[in-house]
């Protein structure tokens, strides 16, 4: 009993050391945005772990899987979104090795022939619909970009990397708009279908993008102002809010009967307009955010209607580590100190225990794959975790 209790404690100690987060690494520069919280450098790296553990070691694919439901008809389905989170969570953890072999196996079996993502494969691996998600597709190519920054300036690691980064990004921005851009909108999949999802809209992931290809072709500006003022017409706008799918007009939605709706998509608005607030200073993002924290009550901070009424009958049936991770990178997008430090205190209480590899109190969440994602990705935002490596290696963090 006692060397199993030791075993176990030498365990966690070594994967505390291993999962070293990227900012503090010998020669990354301490981001000036976040709140660089002790408890919160301790969760990060022990839930990535916990991460690994439960949504990819447990299958034989090497791909993110989800255990915790049925989708599209497919049981513990591996989606590319998954992927995005995956490399996103890993290269955040400065884990070179986790990420290349996540990524050797995104190429060999999610990766088509147009350099865009199948969104849906099985248990075994096997791609069961070739349709792109946009989303998944902007989050892969921008781990990409990241990792090639990381690789030019000789990070332990990542410099002895033989995955050619650059290139693999390079080919998948192109693609992405070449496939999943029309007319400046931002569409769902490589069939452009006429649809917005407003969480698919990563402007911070833009700006990127054109400076990382630097195409004479490829107007990343316009693709932003576009989106931006769409999100600006949408019929949640006047709260901050925005709907999980609409028409690209932004007044009606024919997806599903629950796409008007700041839903399990739209939950992830705040987290994508924070990383344009927190990188690259942008006003739009932050208006749209404070407009948000204005009404927004942290200790119930959960999913709405367009007009800020909850979607289910008590405020706290959706309020755990999925939208207080999501809402509380929104408030460190915003320019509210007092929702800043309500969410910060909201994470802290709500979603974390420092020996626990997961975020969240309730047990069976450590299996959601889509909650423990969000959470990890939101908390890292809060934190100053999520850093702009391609921009703060070449200068100075922004504010």
């Amino acid at each position: 009993m006692k060397q199993t209790l030791l075993a176990t404690v030498f365990f966690w100690i070594i994967s505390w050391c291993s999962a070293a987060m990227l900012v503090g690494s010998a020669g990354y520069p301490t981001p000036t945005y976040g709140a660089n919280n002790s408890t919160l450098n301790t969760v990060l790296p022990l839930a990535m772990q916990g991460y690994k553990t439960r949504f990819i070691d447990a299958y034989t694919t090497g791909l993110v899987h989800d255990p915790s439901q049925v989708v599209a008809g497919v049981p513990s389905a591996a989606v590319s979104e998954g992927s995005g989170y995956g490399l996103l969570i890993f290269l955040w953890s400065n884990q070179s090795t986790y990420f290349d072999t996540l990524w050797r196996n995104v190429k060999a079996k999610q990766q088509n022939a147009d350099k865009l993502f199948s969104w849906l494969n099985d248990q075994t691996g096997a791609a069961v619909s070739t349709t792109s998600a946009t989303d998944a597709d902007e989050d892969i190519a921008l781990a990409l970009v990241f990792a090639d920054r990381l690789k030019s300036y000789g990070y332990a690691g990542w410099s002895t990397s033989t995955v050619n980064y650059g290139g693999e990004a390079m080919a998948i921005i192109n693609a992405i708009y070449e496939n999943e851009i029309s007319g400046n909108y931002v569409l769902p999949d490589n069939y452009k279908t006429a649809k917005w999802n407003a969480s698919y809209f990563s402007p911070a992931t833009y700006r990127i993008f054109a400076e990382f290809e630097n195409s004479a072709t490829h107007n990343w500006k316009a693709v932003i102002d576009q989106n931006y003022a769409l999100l600006s017409l949408q019929r949640g706008a006047a709260k901050g809010l925005a709907p999980d799918w609409c028409s690209l007009d932004g007044v009606t939605s024919d997806y599903n009967p629950t796409g008007m709706q700041f839903g399990y998509d739209a939950i992830r608005v705040p987290y994508r307009l924070a990383l344009d607030s927190m990188w690259y200073s942008e006003t739009r993002a932050q208006s749209f955010l404070n407009t948000a924290m204005a009404w927004l009550n942290p200790t119930q901070a959960t999913l709405y209607a367009l007009d800020g009424s909850t979607v289910v009958p008590s405020n706290n049936a959706f309020h755990n580590e999925l939208t207080i991770g999501m809402w509380a990178a929104g408030a460190w997008g915003s320019t509210s100190a007092s929702a800043r430090i309500a969410f910060l205190s909201e994470v802290q209480t709500q979603i974390l225990t420092p020996t626990q590899d997961f975020f969240g109190s309730w047990l069976g969440g450590k299996n959601m794959y889509y909650n423990q994602s969000l959470g990890w990705l939101g908390t890292a935002v809060m934190n100053g975790s999520a850093v702009n490596v391609f921009s703060d290696l070449s200068r100075p963090p922004r504010v």
